[in-house]
């Protein structure tokens, strides 16, 4: 779950969309060529509606020839085009990719001549024709581009940012279709490939009203976002009423462009908000992560304890290396997404210390008590080196309204029973300690350095039931966290119980159980998630 949360975070804090208004082309510069893979992506998504539109704009040009207005909007979307065509030239990480440029460039060489040139009859035909196959290979670089972003692990498919993405999407996709709607109708109006036109007109409409209600019915609408859409529902009510009176007063022709314009801000405001809201999201997620982190080390150097002391060995080698590599991922994840740059400082205190712990943990050659007394000293530096990590990203995320109301409520502290990002937070703490314990319950049980083992394990036992107190008195606890929160209580008490028999032979049973007890607890940590994600979108 946890390996491309981060990446999904930098994707919807550095996506940006564009408003109605098309900024000034600009010049191909040293940046253009360090583009990441969520902007070229973005970037990619905008050709596909600016195709359409430029076509659409011929289109009313060829309607009224005298507004000046369309005439700016035409040279400006194809300035656009091709700024933007130039700066994805410069990022072409495959060979997919470049022949997908390469498809789009030879297309939009002969497009452009159209469309720049005067408008008649003649070129609204032939560009009639060509804007299908603008779109198809405009359509065709975003799946390129998406391709290579699922080999770089940047798709997140199991929460609500999955969903969010594809609702972004989704708006982008309603951007374009309006530009269609309006170049069907005006090149049908015009009697330019009349009855082609309007069955593609017919067809684009129904797969507007398909669009429309896929984001009017997702779960995850604020009700801010449903205001907003039910005014894109009655804007698109009104240009489908237009269109039903195609053979008619020809006026109808400037409020449904005003209208279409009204329908393309309205996306832009909706995937702003959904961005918006996948960024508060992502918060929450991110602070978590780091959490993970944290439990990663002390499984590492669990893995190592019971290796060392030939527990299992086959099977916490693999734990090892696997953790090993997950928190490397996430690393770099997180050095890629960091919102601050306080948080890249604290990452990157992180990654020095994490070079020497790495180098231990895979060092088994000589494996004995000094090997791993040096391992669990390091995990506690990286443990404070994350949670610096942890705190510079808590200080940004109390920066967002919504994330600092779990904390105060009417000018006052909210106490830790009524706070679900203390409990998320409290859940990340218990999965540290499922494996914590572990380590010093062998090392106090073999009599390795018998004194600071039993400190610390005495400590893992209050620090565990401190955490449990708390979510168990949760005022916010669901029927299901409930259920979940005890069923991983008894596996505790199942570690508990066996620690206090012969600490030996108790070895490979709390080996067992810590493995159950991770399991559980990080089902108790998904359901917060979720409960904090609603809270969030309410």
């Amino acid at each position: 779950m946890y390996r491309q949360t981060l990446l999904w975070f930098a994707l919807l804090t550095g996506l940006t969309y564009p408003s109605y208004t098309i900024s000034p082309p600009t010049l191909v510069n040293e940046k253009d060529k360090n583009l990441t893979i969520r902007e070229a992506l973005n970037i990619a998504m905008r050709q596909q509606t600016l195709s359409q539109r430029i076509a659409k704009v011929y289109f009313a040009l060829n309607n009224n020839l005298y507004e000046p207005k369309f005439y700016q909007e035409r040279d400006q979307a194809i300035e656009t085009f091709d700024s933007q065509l130039e700066k994805l030239k410069n990022y072409a990480p495959t060979d997919k990719i470049k022949q997908a440029i390469k498809n789009v460039r030879e297309l939009w060489l002969e497009y452009k001549k159209v469309a720049s040139w005067s408008i008649n009859e003649k070129g609204a035909t032939k560009l009639l024709t060509q804007c299908d196959h603008m779109l198809r290979a405009s359509t065709h670089l975003v799946a390129s581009y998406e391709e290579y972003a699922q080999e770089l692990g940047e798709l997140y498919r199991n929460s609500e940012l999955s969903d969010i993405i594809k609702l972004i999407k989704e708006t982008g996709n309603q951007r374009m279709l309006t530009q269609r709607i309006m170049l069907f109708y005006l090149a049908a109006k015009q009697d330019i490939d009349k009855d082609a036109c309007i069955k593609k007109l017919t067809a684009t409409s129904k797969e507007y009203d398909l669009v429309v209600a896929k984001i009017a019915n997702a779960e995850i609408n604020s009700p801010k976002i449903q205001v907003e859409i039910k005014e894109i529902q009655k804007y698109w009510s009104g240009l489908s009423n237009y269109i039903q009176f195609f053979d008619k007063d020809p006026a109808y022709v400037n409020s449904m462009l005003l209208l279409s314009n009204e329908l393309t801000q309205k996306a832009d405001k909706i995937a702003a908000m959904y961005q918006d809201l996948g960024k508060k999201l992502s918060i929450s997620k991110t602070l978590n992560v780091i959490a993970y982190q944290n439990m990663l080390t002390q499984r590492i150097a669990k893995s190592y304890v019971a290796m060392t002391y030939k527990y299992a060995i086959p099977k916490h080698k693999r734990e090892l290396v696997a953790s090993i590599d997950l928190f490397e991922e996430q690393i770099n994840s997180l050095q890629r997404s960091a919102p601050t740059e306080d948080t890249k400082e604290a990452i990157r205190v992180v990654n020095l210390m994490w070079k020497n712990y790495r180098k231990l943990a895979l060092d088994w050659q000589d494996m004995n008590d000094i090997s791993v007394g040096k391992l669990l000293e390091k995990s506690h530096v990286i443990m404070a080196s994350c949670d610096q990590v942890a705190k510079a990203i808590e200080d940004y995320a109390q920066t967002i309204p919504e994330y600092k109301a779990f904390y105060e409520q009417n000018d006052h502290e909210k106490g830790a029973q009524n706070n679900i990002a203390q409990q998320v937070y409290t859940v990340g703490v218990q999965r540290v300690y499922s494996q914590r314990i572990v380590v010093y319950f062998i090392m106090n049980a073999l009599g390795k350095d018998s004194q600071l083992s039993q400190e610390r394990l005495y400590q893992c036992f209050q620090k565990y039931e401190e955490g449990y107190e708390l979510l168990n008195n949760s005022s916010i606890n669901t029927q299901a966290i409930k259920q979940v929160l005890h069923s991983s209580q008894k596996e505790w008490e199942i570690i508990v119980k066996a620690s206090k028999n012969n600490p030996q032979e108790a070895i490979l049973t709390i080996l067992d159980h810590s493995d159950t007890l991770f399991s559980k607890l990080d089902k108790l940590n998904e359901l917060y998630e979720k409960l904090m994600d609603k809270l969030i979108v309410q």
